[in-house]
């Protein structure tokens, strides 16, 4: 293409994602008590922000968890991560036929959590609380706009399984940071439950060739294209999350 209609196409995007980029927020946070992730037999609705680096900033939401009261029968601190893999998304398009409408999205919840990593290693072996929730949690994720530009009702969520701990031959890891605060399941473990390599029947790097084992499509879910979100019902905390379409599929966003 020629210089000029590349300039008018690039600044076209920065508008349109800039345009879209936030979702609104009601009026939820009113102190500094929401951003508690704690959550129990009470249950409580739960909201995580984009932008953790300015909590004044409530414009831009991730996520959002209706968890009724009963659903849990103890405490539980709940964290969140998306992880994204450019080769990983270049992979499930080449062995799936899947293009990426989101990142990956788990939640990864703690009984409770002492800061006594070692040292000497990034990764721990992580117990995996695993969790079937009394009642479901109503779950609305968004996607991240600036770099997802599109969802389609007809879009498909799948889940992908994360084995309990002692569930599969080997367990899951976690990464920490340096304070000693998780960062999230290992992103090698993550790339082989998504890819297939590991799974319950093989074992860990059981087999060469990418397989879907691990993958299910949601039972129930509704796409807001409006408001760039998905929402569905989870039952248990052994999953990792993503929205896909065909790739053979045609979209606005390839025209």
């Amino acid at each position: 293409m020629k210089t000029i209609y590349i300039c008018i196409v690039f600044f076209a995007t920065i508008i349109l994602f800039s345009a879209c980029h936030k979702r609104q927020e009601e009026d939820y946070f009113v102190g500094y008590e929401d951003y508690d992730r704690t959550v129990g037999v009470d249950g409580k609705e739960m909201v995580f922000l984009r932008n953790y680096g300015d909590d004044t900033n409530t414009n831009d939401t991730l996520l959002k968890l209706d968890i009724l009261p009963d659903a849990l029968d103890t405490t539980i601190i709940v964290n969140f991560y998306e992880y994204f893999n450019e080769t990983i998304e270049s992979d499930i398009n080449n062995d799936f036929g899947l293009s990426l409408t989101s990142k990956f999205f788990y939640i990864l919840p703690f009984y409770e959590f002492e800061n006594n990593n070692d040292s000497t290693s990034d990764y721990k072996l992580d117990t995996h609380v695993s969790i079937d929730f009394n009642y479901p949690v109503t779950t609305t994720y968004f996607i991240d706009t600036s770099y997802y530009s599109i969802l389609e009702v007809t879009d498909l969520l799948y889940r992908i399984k994360i084995p309990i701990y002692d569930e599969w031959d080997d367990n899951i890891w976690t990464e920490f940071n340096n304070q000693g605060y998780p960062n999230g399941f290992s992103k090698t473990d993550l790339d082989y439950l998504i890819n297939g390599k590991w799974n319950e029947s093989d074992g860990y790097l059981g087999t060469s060739n990418p397989t879907m084992i691990n993958w299910e499509l949601v039972p129930n879910y509704s796409v807001n294209p409006e408001n760039h979100s998905v929402t569905f019902l989870m039952d248990k905390t052994d999953y990792m999350y993503v929205i896909c379409y065909s790739s053979k599929k045609n979209r606005l966003a390839n025209h």
